[in-house]
């Protein structure tokens, strides 16, 4: 009995000290702060990536369904990616690609690659599988996170700051120059570039 009053005490004690703990924000730029991605909605909950790593998920009347900490170390300039719905996985961009179950919250897969956490990737259906094109020129199945072209496959670099566009079956990256890409017939297949053009930004600049 005295052995359980003590380790009582003891938790006691230790959740004083822990109520002391101050959290402390990961770092960000005045440029882009916490908050810069968009939520995404099904219309029934409402999902928020931040940009200190943590996810969330809302129902439509503000009720908090989950909350977690996806990734660590997002960086001085922290995220403006957009979290995605890509079917019945939620797609999460920081330092590597997270697909989490929207539900939940529990971690399905991440792909450990070198992604840049700004622009927000871009999903499609094709067939029965919805692929995920992201800002760096790769493409992922999103139910299982494969790399189907990996990083700069499809953008001819790997450091990619805008997102995708996919319009009328074509894909379109439009960073430092323009490249369109048809989509592909199959998940598994490769877009086919269709034009590229000339560089728009002959030099960049960062305060």
């Amino acid at each position: 009995k005295k052995k359980a009053e003590d380790l009582d005490k003891a938790v006691k004690e230790i959740g004083k000290e822990l109520s002391q703990v101050i959290y402390c924000l990961a770092d960000t730029h005045a440029a882009n702060g916490y908050s810069s991605a968009t939520p995404v909605t099904d219309g029934k909950n409402v999902w928020v990536a931040f940009g200190t790593g943590v996810a969330v998920c809302y129902d439509k009347d503000g009720k908090l369904i989950w909350g977690r900490k996806v990734a660590s170390g997002v960086g001085y300039w922290s995220s403006s990616a957009s979290p995605v719905l890509a079917g019945n996985v939620l797609v999460v961009q920081y330092s590597s690609l997270y697909g989490l179950d929207p539900a939940t919250g529990k971690e399905i897969w991440e792909l450990k690659t070198p992604f840049y956490r700004y622009g927000t990737p871009a999903v499609v259906k094709i067939c029965d599988q919805y692929v995920v094109y992201t800002p760096i020129g790769s493409a992922v199945t999103a139910a299982d996170g494969k790399e189907v072209v990996g990083a700069g496959g499809l953008s001819g670099k790997v450091i990619q700051f805008t997102s995708p566009l996919l319009q009328d079956g074509m894909l379109y990256y439009v960073d430092d120059a323009p490249i369109a890409f048809k989509l592909p017939a199959t998940p598994t297949g490769k877009p086919e570039k269709f034009w590229d053009g000339e560089a728009l930004i002959k030099e960049r600049y960062f305060a």
